[in-house]
């Protein structure tokens, strides 16, 4: 039978912090956002304490390249961007708990306190060595040609790159290894000029499988050590970003690298929230009583610089411990093509879901059902369209219409039968949404299974009834607003639970729901997407 009880437990989740150069599209939603959310809420769901902290990552240089195409200082930029972000995560459900400005009057001294005593304990444990480089200043500019400005073929693949990362293979590099770098630019007023930066030691490598890691990215991570010499970058040459004490004047923290300080930041925070007296990563403070489980969730192009930045700070800075686990993603295309903000290949969030009136649920489950866990994924318009309408279809049937089909109060206990065929698939769902083995797209498969179970129940009868309530468990994680809008119609209340699963309602069943079951029908290209203007009311179109 399905459990009545369960050890409660606290949970920190982190996704990789967004660049505020502009709004989120479903690409960037798909990845690290929607992992953490569909984690956090799948750990409620069963009884546990899941917090979900963030904050925008203010000090990449490609906040520059924004503001010169705006004509707004980068500060202004990160302002702007940062409260659009901030709605956009809000319009796709991802409950975070605080989503933090680091340049904002609230949080700038104490993300400026963390960088610079993580720096200065790196450098006193001898953990840093200052290497000299050779970078390419712009006259023309008036800048280094560093970060978003740098432009060339990766050392190793020789594919097209921008910036120190190559999206085809994974390598992370330095400025001067870049082949054909800034090719073809209209100015020519450049010199190369000779700096010093400061890089981190990294410890020799070290098998994260057991921490949800696959072993693709872990030999990218691997590779990364061995042609780097087990050294990662502190600091860039810049003109945006903290400066570095002590270092030439144009050095800046190098924010990827250092993004574990920003991560220790939000530990202190998650100990007053999950009720630690302490910084969660603090390693005095894991005891087997008091253990909080952190987990990291970013982007194959965030693999290198953040189990770096991980390893090296807790390497050089032994009192703190690394995350429990890392849930890395692969990148989604659009039709086959990444989705590129430049070129307006994207379906955005603002758009499809404010704009349009989209259900937000159905995107997410959409999402969720493509495997980027293994390998790059594809979000294919078309296929899109067919599913989000299917989907319309069995919530409109087997949900709205359902509802207002059941008896007025349930007093019969759940089913063996239909309870043994739960128990089998959140068995399952317990599995595939385990962190060290994350794959959310086989849970979704779970909901097609226990839909074909609802298909054959007669919707009139208490066994339909159990029959949706089990229905919740396998769409909370998924369908946030589905699953909460189905509990209270059945008489529950608080948050979607597993615990105690079989006790009847505490409130009458209410038998008219507003759901969103709006189709949907394209104009143009995928990012086109438009609603049309209908809807079903407890089963009745209007």
């Amino acid at each position: 039978m399905i459990s009545n009880s369960t050890k409660s437990r606290n949970f920190l989740l982190i996704p990789s912090v967004p660049t505020p150069n502009g709004r989120l599209h479903l690409g960037h939603i798909g990845g690290p956002y929607l992992t953490v959310d569909v984690l956090a809420r799948f750990l409620r769901l069963n009884g546990h304490k899941a917090v979900i902290l963030s904050g925008t990552d203010s000090f990449d240089s490609y906040v520059t390249g924004q503001a010169a195409k705006e004509g707004l200082t980068p500060a202004e930029v990160c302002n702007k961007y940062h409260e659009m972000i901030t709605a956009d995560l809000k319009s796709m459900n991802i409950d975070v708990a605080q989503f933090v400005n680091p340049i904002s009057d609230k949080a700038s001294q104490t993300y400026k306190k963390w960088h610079n005593q993580i720096l200065a304990q790196l450098q006193a444990n001898g953990a840093t060595t200052a290497v000299k480089e050779s970078v390419t200043w712009d006259f023309d500019l008036n800048r280094y040609m560093t970060g978003c400005w740098l432009t060339g073929k990766c050392p190793h693949c020789k594919q097209g790159v921008a910036g120190y990362f190559c999206e085809d293979c994974g390598a992370h590099f330095r400025p001067e290894e870049v082949l054909e770098a800034n090719a073809g630019a209209k100015s020519d007023r450049r010199i190369q000029k000779q700096v010093t930066n400061l890089f981190m030691k990294l410890p020799a490598f070290a098998d994260l499988t057991a921490k949800g890691v696959n072993q693709k990215i872990q030999n990218i991570y691997k590779q990364f050590l061995e042609r780097q010499g087990g050294l990662i970058r502190l600091t860039a040459s810049t003109e945006w970003g903290m400066p570095v004490v002590g270092q030439d004047a144009d050095s800046r923290m190098f924010n990827y690298s250092v993004v574990f300080a920003y991560f220790l930041m939000l530990g202190e925070i998650a100990g007053q929230l999950l009720g630690s007296s302490k910084n969660v990563f603090e390693q005095a403070n894991h005891t087997k009583d008091t253990q909080i489980t952190t987990i990291a969730s970013f982007g194959i192009d965030n693999a290198v610089p953040f189990l770096g930045s991980f390893s090296g700070v807790t390497a050089g800075c032994p009192e703190y411990k690394q995350f429990d686990y890392y849930l890395v993603n692969y990148f989604y295309d659009l039709d086959g093509s990444k989705f590129s903000t430049s070129r307006r290949h994207a379906i955005w969030v603002d758009e499809i879901i404010n704009r349009d009136g989209a259900s937000s649920d159905i995107v997410r489950l959409y999402l969720s059902t493509i495997d980027v866990r293994n390998q790059g994924g594809n979000f294919v318009a078309d296929e899109f369209l067919a599913y989000y309408n299917k989907t319309v279809n069995w919530v409109a049937n087997s949900v709205v219409k359902a509802l207002a089909n059941l008896p007025a109060t349930v007093k019969t206990t759940f089913n063996a039968t239909l309870a043994e065929k739960l128990e089998k698939l959140t068995s399952k769902q317990a599995n595939y949404l385990d962190p060290a083995n994350f794959q959310p797209h086989q849970a979704t498969v779970l909901i097609d299974e226990w839909l074909a179970v609802g298909s054959a129940l007669d919707q009139t009868t208490a066994e339909y009834f159990w029959w949706l309530k089990g229905l919740v468990l396998l769409v909370a994680p998924f369908m946030p607003q589905l699953a909460q809008t189905i509990w209270t119609a059945l008489g529950y209340v608080g948050e979607p639970t597993i615990l105690n699963f079989q006790e009847l309602p505490s409130q009458p069943i209410q038998r008219n729901v507003l759901i969103n079951t709006r189709q949907i029908k394209p104009l143009g290209l995928g990012q086109n997407l438009h609603v049309v203007n209908t809807q079903t009311f407890a089963g009745v179109a209007s």
